[in-house]
C-alpha cells in the first residue's frame, strides 16, 4: 500500500471572506422578502480569488447592479476591496478590518438610496391583481343568409 504524504486537513475557524459576502447577500434577501436579492460570484484570477457581490432585482428582468469586488490571495489577507456604489479601493488587512469596510459599504446612504430604488421600482413593475370582468353577455348570432342564386347561365 502506498505512504500517504499529505497532511491532516483541519476544518478552520477561519472565516472566509466569500462566507462573508453570503452571509450578507441571505440577509439582504430575508430584509426586502426577496424583492431584491443579492449573489456572489466567485472566480480564480491568476493565484487570487476574486468575488462579486451583485444585487438582483427579479421583477426588473433580473437587474443586476455590481456592489462591490473583493480580491484576495490564497493566504485570504490582504484583502483589496472596491466598492462600486462610491468608487472607492480599500485593502483589509485582516478579518475584522474586512467586516468593517463591508459594514461601511452596505450600509451607506449610497446603498440605502439604490436599495430603495430598486425596491420601489419592482413593486411597481409587479402585477397587480385585476378585477373579474363583468359578467359579458352573449353576442348576437344572425342565421346564416341563403345562398345567392346563380342568375348567370351558361
Amino acid at each position: 500500500m502506498p505512504r500517504n504524504f499529505w497532511p491532516n486537513i483541519q476544518p478552520s475557524k477561519s472565516k472566509m471572506p466569500v462566507s462573508t459576502l453570503q452571509q450578507q447577500a441571505a440577509l439582504l434577501g430575508r430584509k426586502t422578502r426577496n424583492v431584491v436579492t443579492a449573489t456572489v460570484i466567485t472566480s480564480p484570477e491568476g493565484k487570487d480569488f476574486v468575488h462579486e457581490l451583485r444585487l438582483v432585482a427579479p421583477a426588473l428582468g433580473h437587474y443586476t447592479y455590481e456592489v462591490l469586488t473583493v480580491r484576495h490571495p490564497i493566504s485570504l489577507y490582504p484583502a483589496r476591496i472596491y466598492d462600486h456604489v462610491r468608487s472607492k479601493e480599500m485593502e483589509a488587512p485582516g478579518q475584522s478590518e474586512f467586516e468593517q469596510m463591508l459594514k461601511e459599504i452596505l450600509s451607506s446612504t449610497e446603498m440605502r438610496d439604490i436599495l430603495q430604488v430598486l425596491v420601489d421600482q419592482s413593486n411597481a413593475a409587479k402585477p397587480r391583481a385585476v378585477p373579474a370582468p363583468a359578467k359579458v353577455r352573449e353576442p348576437f348570432v344572425k342565421e346564416p343568409l341563403p345562398p345567392v342564386a346563380d342568375t348567370h347561365r351558361r
